[in-house]
């Protein structure tokens, strides 16, 4: 069903409505005392229907968008009947997920690249959670940290390839390329390197603040500011759980927070904290310097290892732990039901959501 045919009904409705009015004028004393009744069902309907227009057109966007991402899904399952079956439904199956991701409005672009269908339904669960306590939280990417790269790399290579275009008219792209890649590689690559996880990198969260007079690169970057997984690790299930565990026995990670899922939570902390500023709250920011004074031992005890690090890793190991332990401890609990009143204190431009 495409947009235009379904505001092309609604209009007819809306002609048919206009017809009927004049109708009922013409035949006016016929009807009695029901004239007036009828003429305001048929002006309600009239007007419900042209000041709804917006919302028909979201609709049948939405429509439109399903309609692709299946179209997609199709399309990858006749691509890949090579595969073995376990990838083919693994990537299959992230398909389904990141579509309905992007169609219900929690985030802009998903791509799980290779991560494993747990690692994915991990990410999904937390991001619905939060985007449901906090329906303003900008997430522009979801998914792997090195398809998230390989994305940032394609649209800074196209405004690149769009400059160089501007410049010289008519020039066919291939003479073009080698310049771009040149620029590339001397402007730009060592900010995707910067990007590139470390062996002992599990997840990241990307946020940008964009001022109005934004480089080429930060109007670029601000179009995947999310969460993103490393592979390495969230295409080994078993791996990414192996390691958390491992981590919070140690007390490096907060009590129960041992699953793919906790790290998730633990990134969208960074991206709540980002639109509370949390970091700048002095109450939140008392709790950080006591904490500080602890030892190793009274840092796990307390919270985590990891949150020692800065006063942005003690808040979202906060949220972390508040998001995953039953029986969640004093800071984990102050620090986050602070962030949660400073996020309902404010006044945020909402946006049309489901």
């Amino acid at each position: 069903i495409l947009s235009a045919e379904i505001l092309s009904v609604a209009n007819e409705i809306v002609g048919a409505c206009k017809g009927v009015s004049s109708s009922i004028t013409v035949l006016g004393d016929q009807l009695g005392v029901y004239e007036n009744l009828i003429q305001d069902v048929v002006s309600k309907t009239t007007c419900s229907l042209t000041n709804r227009e917006e919302y028909i057109r979201y609709l049948s966007g939405r429509a439109l968008q399903a309609a692709d991402d299946i179209e997609a899904i199709m399309s990858f399952e006749a691509q890949s009947s090579g595969a073995t079956s376990s990838a083919r439904n693994t990537a299959s199956s992230n398909l389904i997920m990141g579509a309905t991701l992007v169609t219900e409005g929690y985030c802009d672009k998903v791509d799980f690249g290779s991560l494993d269908e747990r690692t994915a339904m991990d990410m999904v669960a937390s991001i619905i959670e939060t985007k449901e306590q906090f329906p303003d939280l900008n997430l522009q990417f979801v998914g792997s940290t090195q398809a998230r790269n390989s994305h940032i790399e394609n649209d800074l290579k196209d405004t690149l390839m769009n400059s160089y275009k501007a410049l010289n008219p008519g020039v066919p792209e291939e003479t073009l390329l080698p310049y771009v890649e040149s620029l590339f590689d001397s402007k730009y690559r060592p900010l995707l390197d910067e990007l590139r996880p470390s062996d002992n990198v599990i997840a990241q969260s990307l946020s940008v603040s964009c001022t109005g007079n934004d480089s080429p690169e930060e109007l670029v970057m601000s179009r995947y500011i999310g969460i993103s997984v490393n592979e390495a690790y969230g295409s080994d299930y078993e791996r990414f759980l192996a390691t958390r565990k491992k981590d919070v026995a140690e007390g490096w990670k907060p009590q129960n927070c041992d699953t793919p899922k906790a790290t998730m939570d633990h990134e969208l902390g960074h991206q709540i904290a980002k639109i509370t500023k949390a970091h700048d709250d002095p109450f939140i920011c008392s709790l950080y310097e006591s904490f500080s004074t602890l030892d190793d031992l009274g840092k796990s005890n307390t919270l985590s290892g990891y949150a020692g690090t800065d006063i942005h890793e003690f808040i979202a190991e906060s949220w972390s732990e508040y998001r995953n332990n039953p029986q969640c401890r004093d800071c984990a609990r102050e620090v986050s039901q602070r962030m949660i009143d400073l996020y309902n204190s404010n006044t945020y431009q909402k946006v049309f959501r489901r």
